[in-house]
């Protein structure tokens, strides 16, 4: 669990108490993020055919806050208020957004108008009204709309039987904020804080020591923890390590190879091979979330490769907010599955949040994937990846997708549009064995 607040002032995100009136403060127990702008675009695109009203997002501050849910769901903050859930479904594939009564103050202050008014009195919040308990003030632009109940505002749909469900209603006082102000501005001594500790830590535990590698995926966490490596020991003691597992985004590495540069590191690639995902899927089947082979086998392999089973000293940026089992790790550690490698972990703690904060800080540029709509930057046919990021990849390397799908064509004697159908309804990433059964419906 960690707080940040929300200044109304300055429309902006705090990660220290502020100390003064006109600061909200959420308690955050999961990941969070500022979302992409393809994630705003998402948002406003939904609340638009939801409502008929875009909400504004280029200039305002978007926090994207993870569930519990078992697929792809985050709670949505937006000048300072929670305006909904958005979710991925599958499937089919779709964006859904569920909305707050919050979201229906802001709007109206955009100047929405209200759809229907309540005629009754008492907690409406989660009831079903008839056709007699509400009236239409203007038309909705969809089965959503904005109600009024009094001096409450919220948020509700139109039955297929001409009720209205209300879905949430409240008084109080919300309205929209100016645009947002940055963030990394306004977070300078916190920030500058937490760098310190950190490069503390790494000064601490790796002073004695004259080589040390820093990975660099291409992703923001490897790039901040690669940042406080030069830091606290200096470019000429550091090497940065590049996994190129051959059915990788290309942006991935190269962008690993510009902060390398930056920060003035030696960089080695190493390479799986460019036929080792396609000649191992042909002789083990299809890897799935329970049979991560691909793992093993084209990131694993060429570091124990590289390190021939001499002790080494690593800096990743692995962090305690992105699974279950990562939240378990301690800050250094011996990594069970690659001897003698000893992990330095120096923003385990922190969550995405406070990366992408720390990298602006910083003038860092981060991987263009991210705006694309990646939440991770790793293989582009990863089957940890969520649906709608597989659907991106397809976009992004559609010369691997299109190879991924006649091998498995091949491996597994069926027609291609039936495979490719069944790629992307995504089932095949949570089969366990040899995955074929995700395609019995070919």
């Amino acid at each position: 669990m960690y707080r940040v607040w929300w200044d109304l002032r300055l429309n902006t995100v705090l990660l220290g108490d502020p100390g003064r009136p006109g600061a909200v403060e959420l308690v955050l127990r999961r990941d969070s993020r500022l979302a992409s702008r393809y994630e705003k675009q998402v948002v406003s695109s939904l609340v638009g055919e939801m409502f008929g009203v875009q909400l504004p997002v280029n200039d305002r501050i978007m926090l994207l806050h993870r569930t519990p849910s078992q697929g792809y769901a985050v709670e949505v903050y937006y000048d300072a208020v929670r305006i909904g859930v958005l979710e991925h479904t599958a499937p089919p594939s779709a964006w859904i957004l569920h909305p707050y009564a919050s979201l229906a103050h802001i709007l109206v202050g955009l100047g929405a108008r209200v759809n229907f008014e309540a005629n009754i009195h008492g907690r409406i919040k989660g009831k079903k009204l008839s056709r007699n308990e509400y009236r239409v003030v203007s038309k909705p632009s969809s089965q959503w709309g904005i109600v009024a109940a009094g001096r409450a505002l919220g948020v509700a749909r139109l039955e297929s039987d001409g009720s209205l469900r209300v879905r949430d209603i409240v008084r109080a006082n919300i309205r929209p904020l100016s645009p947002s102000q940055p963030a990394s501005k306004h977070n300078k001594a916190y920030l500058a804080g937490i760098e310190e500790e950190a490069i503390g830590f790494l000064h601490e535990n790796l002073r004695d020591k004259s080589r040390v590698y820093a990975t660099l995926s291409g992703g923001m966490d490897s790039e901040a923890a690669a940042v406080l490596a030069a830091e606290a020991l200096g470019p000429s003691r550091v090497e940065a390590l590049h996994i190129d597992t051959g059915i990788g985004f290309r942006d991935a590495g190269r962008h690993a190879e510009r902060i390398a540069s930056m920060l003035g590191f030696k960089l080695t690639v190493l390479r799986a091979g460019d036929e080792r995902y396609w000649d191992e899927l042909r002789r083990r089947g299809l890897n799935t979330r329970d049979n991560r082979w691909c793992t093993w086998v084209l990131k694993l392999e060429p570091v124990k490769q590289f390190f021939a089973g001499r002790r080494h000293h690593v800096i990743e940026g692995l962090r305690i907010y992105e699974s279950d089992s990562r939240a378990k790790l301690r800050r250094v550690r011996r990594n069970p599955l690659i001897p003698g490698q000893t992990q330095y972990l120096p923003i385990l703690r922190w969550p995405r949040l406070y990366v992408q904060l720390f990298l602006e800080y910083k003038g860092m540029p981060v991987n263009p994937l991210y705006d694309e709509g990646l939440e991770r930057i790793g293989c582009a046919i990863c089957p940890a990846m969520h649906l709608y990021e597989l659907l991106i990849a397809r976009r992004l390397e559609p010369g691997i997708h299109s190879r991924f799908i006649a091998e498995l064509s091949s491996l597994l004697g069926l027609e291609e549009s039936c495979v490719e159908m069944q790629v992307y309804s995504a089932q095949w990433r949570s089969i366990s064995k040899r995955g074929a059964e995700a395609f019995s419906q070919c």
